[in-house]
């Protein structure tokens, strides 16, 4: 190294010292509470924060639901039961449920939806969608 690059690297770190800066400052202002991200902690909806949940997560919450549900509909437990067997097989989707496989089920129906013909299938098709997507947190953003 030439005498001349040595000094340019002494008055570099001079000029960082001098500024105060340098790429990693440890005395860095912390961001003010409202822009600060916080997790929910908390399960606001069936999947909350979790990547997945188990089949026996599903079929516990769906148990544990009350028969009338204010704006959804009414289903008993074993109908409900019966929507989880119709629309997550343990062949197809396995001992975890994640969000893409829960929204392709509500999907599926809406496709079943749109080539029913016969009006009492339409509306027990709807109710099954509204329960999904109440279970799932959608109606409780709108």
């Amino acid at each position: 190294m030439s005498m001349f690059s040595q000094i340019k690297g002494l008055a570099r770190e001079m000029t960082k010292a001098l500024k105060g800066g340098g790429g990693s400052s440890s005395l860095r202002k912390r961001a003010p509470e409202h822009k600060i991200v916080h997790w929910r902690e908390e399960k606001q909806a069936l999947f909350g924060v979790k990547p997945h949940i188990t089949r026996k997560e599903l079929q516990k919450t769906f148990e544990k639901l009350p028969d009338n549900i204010p704006h959804v509909g009414k289903f008993s437990k074993e109908e409900r039961l019966k929507i989880i067997e119709e629309l997550y097989p343990q062949k197809e989707v396995g001992t975890f449920v994640t969000p893409s496989e829960y929204n392709r089920g509500i999907r599926m129906l809406k496709k079943t939806l749109r080539r029913t013909g016969n009006l009492r299938k339409r509306q027990e098709i709807r109710t099954k969608i509204k329960f999904l997507q109440f279970l799932k947190g959608e109606q409780n953003e709108k």
